[in-house]
């Protein structure tokens, strides 16, 4: 963040340059869905004040990789990756108001995650603290992506985020 505009936007452009065709290493799914997720939340830094040029291609490859996480997200066993890869691809949806579908694909796939991971009461499945807080912590992101986007936060959001926050005071409730 202490980096000028124009240094990060020469780091991307060469990432984009090199790396524009898949590659399993930097293609990487988890990698991916960081890259995006840093990507488009520091745009400030990577996007702003750019040229027409470089604003082309930043969107190019940010829209290929958001649909290489939509092709790949089904293979991943890891939930916690599958979590950060659906957000991921919700962001992309949200900043792009052209990937509308986007949205919608990332939502009914987060729907599905939480149904397969979080138990009625919101309790994660495992019972491990730290899945709670992970949940927690990605669907807060969420939900604050969607208020900056000024788009309605979708009900069952707010719903799971309140009930793991329960399950997150039960977990310390009982170890205190």
């Amino acid at each position: 963040l202490k980096s000028s505009n124009t240094s990060v936007q020469k780091i991307i452009k060469n990432w984009i340059e090199i790396n524009n065709k898949y590659d399993s290493k930097t293609w990487n799914f988890k990698i991916t869905s960081k890259r995006i997720i840093s990507w488009l939340c520091n745009s400030r830094l990577s996007y702003d004040n750019a040229g027409e040029q470089y604003k082309i291609d930043f969107n190019h490859i940010v829209r290929k990789q958001a649909l290489h996480l939509l092709n790949q997200i089904n293979k991943i066993k890891c939930y916690h990756e599958q979590l950060v890869g659906i957000s991921a691809i919700i962001l992309v949806g949200l900043a792009y108001n052209d990937e509308k579908n986007l949205i919608f694909k990332g939502l009914d796939l987060l729907k599905k995650h939480i149904k397969y991971n979080l138990d009625s009461f919101g309790f994660p499945k495992s019972r491990n603290i730290n899945s709670a807080i992970f949940f927690l912590k990605y669907l807060i992101l969420i939900r604050e992506w969607f208020k900056e986007s000024q788009k309605e936060i979708p009900d069952f959001i707010d719903e799971n985020i309140f009930y793991l926050g329960q399950s997150y005071a039960f977990f310390w409730k009982n170890i205190n």
